[in-house]
């Protein structure tokens, strides 16, 4: 592949990505429904998940048979005081 169309490849994806961003920040997303979920202490609906913040990082985790679940539930630990600093 020559080096010239390696280029043109590159401005593409730069314009698609530029694209994206300006849609995304256009996009008023969809309403939620107050769902609820069985956490360790009980059921909670995702409102109260929230617990009075305005930002809430949900993170599907498959369990044990899934190796990169595991790996992202290890390394949560330790930025998660990191995030508690941001967010709080």
């Amino acid at each position: 592949m020559s080096r010239q169309r390696i280029i043109e490849l590159q401005q593409q994806i730069q314009q698609s990505i530029e694209e994206l961003g300006e849609l995304l920040k256009q996009s008023r997303g969809e309403p939620v429904a107050d769902y609820r979920f069985a956490t360790t202490e009980g059921e909670a609906s995702l409102s109260e998940l929230f617990a009075g913040k305005d930002t809430l990082l949900a993170i599907h985790n498959m369990g044990q048979g899934c190796r990169y679940c595991t790996v992202w539930a290890d390394g949560f630990n330790g930025f998660l005081p990191h995030l508690d600093l941001i967010i709080a």
